[in-house]
């Protein structure tokens, strides 16, 4: 693995990790997570990446990624289309599970994992939606029965044990990246999950991927309050891209719209700043040193609610 350090070896991802963290590196060829973090969700330095979508998958694994001490969240992508409640959604994490083959050789395999990276204190979730996505509601009971197959699938409802790709190990919360299709009644889904949160001595959370030129897709305002984080993605959007004439402009019109939902009493959602780990066709990818000016020129400008970094994705990060 090629890692950026501050005296001046080469990697993206490291960079980051060192401004975030400024952590002890575990290499990730170690095959077992050697070292344990406890995860503050109100800290201003975490790590966030998505896992799942990259060509380089087979290359790395989800050890790897939490082998690295500097990653807080890992986002496991995607759940593609909803069915019928008690009907399996459509998902597939490249390379490992999928509802399509079925594969649970490959859905055991990445559990442990899984498992592993909790035990280590890395929050690990399951993300809703990704760029082929087909995950509208047509109705009310649409966005209440997918919020519950959701739950009974990934998270602790058991009721269709035989649908679980992770057999009884719960993911650590659901992550709404919903880039297709109309958003009618996300805010019914969103309610459902947090009505079933609460039946549960466990803290789970919800994030949620906004592109930096849109305030309000996916989730009505008034409900961001119910969001524990939001990565706003500084990339794939030239009007508002990290490193462009756009980023600070568009960065604070976020804040102003998330902070008014942040109060003492109810400290969230914390914002994130979403940023390429790779060059991908020009749409958004800054070197290493000027990503770490903007965002501690973006940590600085957002204190209050400034939550930390999220990359897409971590695969690349990590190989590249």
């Amino acid at each position: 693995m090629g890692y950026i350090s501050l005296s001046g070896h080469k990697d993206a991802l490291f960079t980051m990790l060192v401004l975030l963290c400024h952590g002890v590196h575990v290499s990730p060829k170690d095959k077992a997570i050697q070292n344990q973090r406890a995860f503050n969700a109100s800290a201003n330095d975490n790590l966030a990446v998505y896992f799942g979508h990259s060509p380089r998958n087979e290359n790395a694994t989800l050890i790897e990624l939490c082998n690295d001490t500097a990653i807080n969240i890992v986002i496991l992508g995607f759940v593609r289309k909803f069915h019928a409640r008690d009907e399996p959604p459509e998902y597939d994490i490249t390379g490992y599970c999928t509802s399509v083959s079925y594969d649970w050789y490959g859905c055991k395999s990445l559990a442990s994992q899984v498992q592993a990276c909790q035990t280590a204190g890395v929050k690990v979730f399951m993300s809703i939606g990704g760029s082929r996505s087909s995950t509208s509601f047509a109705s009310a009971s649409d966005a209440e029965d997918a919020a519950t197959t959701l739950w009974n699938v990934f998270g602790a409802g058991f009721s269709t044990l035989d649908l679980r790709p992770f057999g009884p190990l719960s993911l650590d919360g659901f992550d709404i990246d919903h880039e297709n299709g109309g958003v009618d009644y996300y805010d019914v889904f969103v309610n459902r999950l947090s009505r079933l949160y609460d039946t549960v001595n466990r803290t789970f959370y919800l994030s949620t991927a906004q592109l930096c030129a849109n305030k309000t897709v996916i989730l009505p305002q008034s409900k961001y309050t119910q969001a524990d984080f939001v990565w706003v993605r500084f990339y794939n959007a030239p009007s508002c891209n990290v490193g462009e004439f756009g980023f600070l402009p568009s960065l604070m019109r976020w804040y102003q719209v998330l902070k008014q939902y942040n109060t003492p009493e109810i400290p969230w959602p914390k914002m994130y700043i979403g940023a390429l780990s790779f060059s991908n066709n020009e749409s958004g990818f800054v070197n290493p040193n000027d990503l770490a000016g903007e965002v501690a020129l973006a940590r600085a400008a957002t204190s209050d609610i400034f939550g930390g970094i999220m990359l897409w994705d971590g695969t690349n990060g990590l190989k590249t």
